[in-house]
């Protein structure tokens, strides 16, 4: 049966630069917390961001390119931001009315990732740097230093295409198995699946940022 148990809220929040590992260490063993064998770490991915200073102010990006006013007049988008998706995004893949389409970080995702929420006036958040290292690194410390092997997600949230409202989506994965592949498995009339692979780190990230919520 799954369990999702919430560390938090943290207060004070990261801080830009702070190290997430030590806090979250220091967190759990205040509130008694211990760890087993087989559970899963669940990490916001603005906690990573806040940890690797990827909190920028909106005047970084003062001086617009001709490229891209030309994108930001076409879709109505603002200026600075538009500049900021050409610089952060692995590929912009359109927009509509004001929303940049982009594909970053190994997902489909909304400018890039480029976020105001949950960041300082006059700043915004970035996508963190890579998300799988940083999974990799909880795994690794929570081995190393509780004697325990865990699996991590980092989890951002996403829209899906024709529904309203956003998921949770795991930017980065480790120590677990992120597909369950049933391809060949029998379904409830003995028939063969033919097509179904079951997104299991994507599941637990959805999960997850049910119980962290969009202002954590």
């Amino acid at each position: 049966m799954l369990r999702v148990r919430p560390i938090g809220p943290i207060d004070p929040p990261i801080g830009i630069g702070e190290d997430y590992l030590t806090r979250l260490d220091r967190e759990l063993d205040s509130r008694g917390v211990r760890l087993s064998d087989g559970e899963v770490i669940a990490v916001a991915s603005k906690v990573v961001s806040y940890s690797q200073g990827r909190v920028v102010p909106i005047s970084w990006w003062s001086k617009v390119g001709d490229l891209a006013r030309r994108i930001a007049e076409h879709y109505g988008a603002e200026p600075w931001k538009t500049a900021a998706v050409l610089e952060e995004a692995d590929l912009l893949l359109g927009g509509y009315r004001g929303y940049l389409f982009t594909y970053k970080n190994g997902i489909p995702v909304g400018s890039a990732g480029i976020d105001r929420s949950n960041s300082p006036p006059g700043h915004v958040v970035l996508h963190p740097v890579d998300p799988d290292g940083e999974a990799r690194r909880i795994v690794e410390w929570f081995l190393e230093r509780w004697g325990v092997a865990v699996g991590a997600i980092i989890v951002d949230s996403r829209l899906t295409l024709f529904r309203r409202g956003v998921l949770g989506v795991a930017l980065g994965v480790w120590g677990l198995r992120p597909l369950r592949d049933l391809r060949g498995k029998p379904d409830i009339y003995g028939k063969p699946l033919r097509f179904t692979v079951v997104n299991v780190a994507d599941s637990l990230a959805a999960a997850a940022a049910l119980v962290m919520g969009e202002s954590a």
